[in-house]
């Protein structure tokens, strides 16, 4: 009989659908903090925020999908998340859950027209919709990452 190999996600809502993401990659999550715009930026960066005396860059997780901006409210939220060993902060419209999902359930985005995704690695089916997963260590190219560098 085959093991099950099973992963913890926390699901995340954006633009009305379902995302998640690997739960080893969250560090924090919380309310929208002070964040204060940075000349120069990427467009898709909101700024940095001080968490814990460090200072983090706060993305538009709907800018870099490519979806429409979204307004805050009271269930917006920063997940903080470690992305090729940098903390970033991703703001999402809101959490949904931490689930448990086997890893057979997951299955590749399927290839249309030979594109490869960057932002989305994997889909399943959970509850009544679909659960995007997003990559997050390819969320960010190198270069993008050195352009939130404040060092």
């Amino acid at each position: 009989m085959e093991e099950q190999q099973n992963e913890t996600y926390l699901s995340v809502w954006l633009n009305g659908q379902l995302y998640c993401l690997a739960a080893q990659y969250v560090v924090q999550i919380m309310a929208v903090p002070e964040i204060v715009p940075v000349p120069e930026f990427p467009p898709y960066a909101y700024g940095v925020a001080n968490i814990r005396n460090e200072i983090v860059p706060v993305l538009s997780t709907r800018k870099l999908l490519g979806m429409p901006h979204g307004e805050f409210d009271g269930r917006t939220c920063v997940i903080f998340a470690s992305v090729q060993g940098r903390q970033v902060g991703f703001v999402v419209d809101s959490v949904y859950e931490v689930c448990t999902i086997d890893n057979s359930q997951m299955l590749p985005v399927p290839a249309v027209g030979g594109v490869q995704y960057r932002f989305v690695d994997g889909m399943c089916k959970q509850k009544d919709t679909i659960l995007l997963r997003l990559a997050v260590d390819s969320m960010l190219s190198p270069d993008e990452l050195a352009q939130l560098d404040l060092k």
